[in-house]
C-alpha cells in the first residue's frame, strides 16, 4: 500500500523524482511510555531511522523517510533511575532535529540516595534544563555537552533530591520557556516549605537567568502556612540556609552543625582537583573540580566543611582544606536580592484539587500578592466545589495589574456584579475572559453581562475581545440567553470571538442564528504595525509648508503641517487604519 501510493504520488509530482525524494515533511514526533524497555528500545530506533535520513544511508531507501522529525516530545510515566534510560534520551537530546521540545517525568520510585543516583539526577537536570557547563560540576565518567533545555519542562518532584537538582538547574536554565509542576509543592508540611522555598530562590531570586515565560502548578491545594514561610523566606537576610535539607542533617551529630554566622564566607574558591562531596556520610566518589577559580556560593558550615550549593545537584559539601580562598558577603553576590514585580513569567497556572473553605485560610491570595504583578495571562482552577466566594477573583484582579487574559474554572458566584463593577472603575482590564463551568445563583447575571456587552458606551463592551461562557449543569444557559447573545453580536463591534457551551438541542437549533455573525470584520482590528506609522509619519513630517495669514496685519507665515496633527489625532488615525480581524462564534456541546 506504502510503495503504491508513493509511486502514484510521484507520477502525479510535476518535478524529477530526484527533487522530489529531496523533500521532507516536518513532523513532531510525541512518544507516552509506562516502561522503560519500551522507551529505550523505541527511542533507539527513532535514533536510527533519523540518523540514516541525515546522513542518506542506504541512498535507494531514502524514500521510505519522508518525515523529518524537527521536535520530539516524551512523556516517561514513572522513571526508574536508569543509566541506560538517561543515554537514551541523551542520546535522542545530542541528534540534530532530535531536541526535545517537551519532556514529562512522572513521579519517581523511592530511591536510596548516594553518589550515583545524585549523579544521575544530575544528568536528567543539566540535560533538560540545558545548564551552562560554567555553572555546575561535571562528574569525572561523564561529559557534559552543552545543549538547550527543553521548551517545556513537566516535572513530577516525588523527593527534595529531584527538587533541589532540578530547580537549581532552572534557574540558569537555557532554552526552557514553561515550567509544570504536578504534585510537587504541597506535601507533608514539614517537606512543603522546603519545596516552596527551592521554587522561589530558582525563579524570583535575582541571580537567576532563566528565560521562562509560563509557570503552571498542578496540586493538591495551596496552605497559607507554606505562603507565610514563603514571605519570610524572601525577607531573610541569608536566604541559602534555608534551603539546607534537614535530612541530610539527620546524618550528622547535632554537634556537626555549626551555629549560623555572620562572619561565615558568601563563597569560596576552591583548588584544581579539590573533591566536591555528594554523600553527607560516606563521601564516596565525589565530583572533582577541573577549572580554577571557580566560585561556589556557601549555604551553611559543618565542623570541618562547608555546605556549597552546586546548580543541578544542589547541596554539596567541601572540606576546610580544600578552599584556596573565602570570599565575604558583598552587593555581587548576596542572595537576598529579588525580582519578585519584575520576573519574566507573564503566564501563570494554578489548578487544585482542593480548596480551603474558609477563605482565610487560602494561601492562593498571598501567593498572587508575592509575584502576581508581571502576570498577564492567568488561569485558575478548581476540582472541589468550596469556591464559592469572590475572594479569588478580588486578588487577582487586585495583585495583578498587568493581566489581558483571565480564566477561571469551577467557581461560585452569587452574580457577577462584582466583575461588572471591576471593569466600570478601571480595575479590570481583561480583554480575553473565559469562565468555565461558572455555577451562578442569579442566572440574570448572564442578561445583565450580554445588555453592557450591546451597549458600546460601556467599558465591559469596548475591553472584551474574547469571551468564553460554560454554566454548570444545574443553570445551564437558556434559548433566552442565546437570543440575547446573537441580538447583542449586532450592536457590539469589538467582541472578536466567542465562546458558548450549549445543550444537543440547542446545537442543532442555534448555529443558523449565529453564523452570519463569523466572519465579520470587526472594528478594534489588530494595531497599525510600526513600519506603517513610521511610513505614515515620514510623509507628514516632509509635508509642504502652508500659508497661515494673520486677520491683524495681513501678514503671511508658514507653517509646517504637521503641526495641525495632535497625539489624539494620530492615534485615532493609527486605530482606524489597524489590520481588520474577523470575528469567530463558536458553539460547542456542553459535557
Amino acid at each position: 500500500m506504502f510503495e503504491a501510493t508513493r509511486a502514484a504520488l510521484l507520477a502525479m509530482s510535476g518535478q524529477k523524482k530526484e527533487e522530489f525524494e529531496k523533500r521532507a515533511i516536518p513532523v513532531t514526533l510525541s512518544v507516552d511510555f509506562y516502561d522503560e524497555l519500551d522507551i529505550v528500545s523505541t527511542l533507539e530506533h527513532v535514533v536510527e531511522l533519523h540518523h540514516r535520513y541525515l546522513t542518506g544511508i542506504d541512498q535507494d531507501q531514502r524514500g521510505l523517510y519522508p518525515l523529518a522529525v524537527n521536535k520530539l516530545k516524551v512523556d516517561i510515566k514513572h522513571w526508574m533511575g536508569s543509566a541506560v534510560l538517561v543515554d537514551v534520551v541523551e542520546r535522542c537530546n545530542t541528534t540534530r532535529g532530535l531536541q526535545l521540545d517537551r519532556i514529562a517525568i512522572g513521579p519517581t520510585t523511592r530511591l536510596v540516595v548516594h553518589s550515583d543516583i545524585r549523579s544521575l539526577i544530575w544528568r536528567w537536570a543539566t540535560m533538560f534544563t540545558g545548564l551552562p557547563v560554567n555553572r555546575s560540576v561535571c562528574a569525572s565518567n561523564q561529559a557534559h555537552v552543552q545543549l538547550s533545555g527543553s521548551k517545556q519542562l513537566d516535572l513530577w518532584l516525588a523527593s527534595n533530591v529531584t527538587t533541589a537538582a532540578f530547580l537549581s538547574g532552572v534557574m540558569y536554565s537555557n532554552g526552557v520557556r514553561e515550567l509544570i509542576l504536578r504534585r510537587s509543592l504541597t506535601v507533608h508540611p514539614s517537606v512543603s516549605e522546603f519545596r516552596w522555598f527551592w521554587l522561589f530562590y530558582s525563579l524570583f531570586n535575582a541571580e537567576a537567568t532563566h528565560e521562562l515565560t509560563s509557570l503552571s502548578i498542578d496540586d493538591d491545594t495551596i496552605r497559607l502556612a507554606d505562603m507565610v514561610k514563603v514571605r519570610e523566606f524572601v525577607c531573610s537576610p541569608r536566604p541559602l540556609e534555608l534551603l539546607l535539607d534537614s535530612r541530610y542533617d539527620e546524618s550528622f551529630a547535632e554537634a556537626a552543625r555549626l551555629p549560623s554566622s555572620s562572619t561565615r564566607p558568601a563563597q569560596v574558591v576552591l583548588r584544581r582537583h579539590a573533591p566536591i562531596h555528594l554523600d553527607p556520610t560516606q563521601r564516596l566518589k565525589p565530583l572533582t573540580v577541573d577549572a580554577e577559580d571557580t566560585k561556589f556560593d556557601v549555604m551553611h558550615s559543618l565542623a570541618d566543611s562547608y555546605d556549597i550549593l552546586v546548580p543541578g545537584y544542589g547541596q554539596c559539601w567541601v572540606n576546610f582544606d580544600d578552599v584556596v580562598a573565602e570570599i565575604p558577603l558583598c552587593q555581587e553576590n548576596e542572595r537576598c536580592r529579588w525580582k519578585l514585580k519584575t520576573h519574566s513569567i507573564t503566564k501563570l497556572s494554578i489548578n487544585l484539587a482542593d480548596l480551603e473553605s474558609d477563605a482565610d485560610d487560602r494561601g492562593l491570595p498571598l501567593l498572587l500578592e508575592l509575584i502576581g504583578s508581571p502576570i498577564t495571562h492567568l488561569s485558575l482552577g478548581f476540582d472541589s466545589d468550596n469556591l464559592r466566594d469572590q475572594s479569588i477573583l478580588d486578588a487577582a484582579l487586585t495583585h495583578c495589574p498587568s493581566l489581558v487574559s483571565l480564566s477561571l474554572y469551577r467557581v461560585q458566584f452569587d452574580s457577577l456584579d462584582h466583575v461588572f463593577e471591576a471593569y466600570a472603575n478601571g480595575q479590570c482590564r481583561v480583554s480575553d475572559l473565559s469562565l468555565d463551568f461558572l455555577a451562578l445563583h442569579q442566572p440574570s447575571s448572564i442578561f445583565q453581562l450580554v445588555n453592557l456587552l450591546a451597549d458600546p458606551t460601556t467599558t465591559m463592551a469596548n475591553t472584551l475581545r474574547q469571551l468564553s461562557l460554560t454554566l454548570d449543569g444545574e443553570t445551564p444557559i437558556t434559548n433566552e440567553m442565546l437570543e440575547a447573545f446573537a441580538v447583542m453580536l449586532k450592536t457590539n463591534e469589538r467582541l472578536r470571538f466567542l465562546t458558548l457551551s450549549v445543550s444537543a438541542d440547542q446545537l442543532s437549533r442555534f448555529p443558523p442564528i449565529f453564523s452570519c455573525f463569523n466572519g465579520q470584520h470587526v472594528r478594534s482590528g489588530l494595531p497599525l504595525s510600526a513600519r506603517c506609522k513610521r511610513a505614515f509619519l515620514s510623509v507628514v513630517k516632509h509635508a509642504q509648508d502652508i500659508p497661515d495669514v494673520d486677520d491683524s496685519d495681513d501678514a503671511i507665515t508658514l507653517s509646517r503641517a504637521v503641526g495641525q496633527l495632535d497625539s489624539l489625532v494620530l492615534t485615532t488615525i493609527f486605530r482606524l487604519a489597524g489590520n481588520v480581524e474577523v470575528r469567530s462564534i463558536v458553539l460547542k456541546a456542553f459535557r
